[in-house]
């Protein structure tokens, strides 16, 4: 869980994509500027919880279509005026063509749930469950555009199969009939 080679890049493109399509869910300078006075994780968390959770919900979607947005998000970055931003999307571009990221989207969607499901006081995927009264273990989070987790994706500890279930049938160290 976590894992994978560029996971940091391949959060970028997300990220990158979001601006491009989204720019909205950015936080305003101004609101920047006031989280990072704060200097509390915390608060930067809840200013970006809105493009946080875009980022997730994009991992949802079709794989091929996302590749597609990025490129389209880096020509949009690579040809516009802000040189910070071309910058940027030169060296995303870069490394896009030079390393294959999608085995880093597994350990980058899980990042994000764990993000986001702090928030709730959920369970974070590799968090250990009881489920049917058998030990198990939190492998995803579902979501909805909007509020707490919908669900959560977990396996049996000796079973590989990935159950889905609603998150209020978790508990750590309690049995639970789903």
């Amino acid at each position: 869980m976590y894992d994978g080679p560029g996971r940091q890049t391949a959060l970028a493109m997300l990220y990158t994509v979001l601006a491009h399509e989204s720019p909205e869910l950015l936080p305003t300078a101004e609101a920047r500027a006031w989280v990072g006075d704060l200097g509390e994780e915390a608060a930067v968390d809840v200013a970006c919880a809105p493009l946080d959770r875009a980022a997730r919900l994009l991992l949802d979607g079709d794989r091929w279509r996302l590749w597609t947005r990025v490129e389209a998000a880096l020509a949009a970055g690579e040809s516009g005026s802000d040189r910070r931003v071309r910058d940027v999307a030169v060296t995303l571009g870069r490394e896009l063509r030079a390393v294959s990221l999608r085995g880093s989207l597994g350990g980058v969607r899980h990042i994000l749930d764990a993000l986001l499901v702090e928030a709730h006081e959920g369970h974070p995927p590799g968090a250990r469950v009881r489920l049917e009264g058998r030990p198990a273990t939190v492998v995803g989070v579902r979501w909805s555009p909007a509020g707490p987790p919908t669900g959560y994706e977990v396996c049996l500890d000796g079973d590989p199969t990935v159950r889905v279930v609603p998150t209020d049938s978790l508990d750590n160290g309690q049995s639970v009939l789903v």
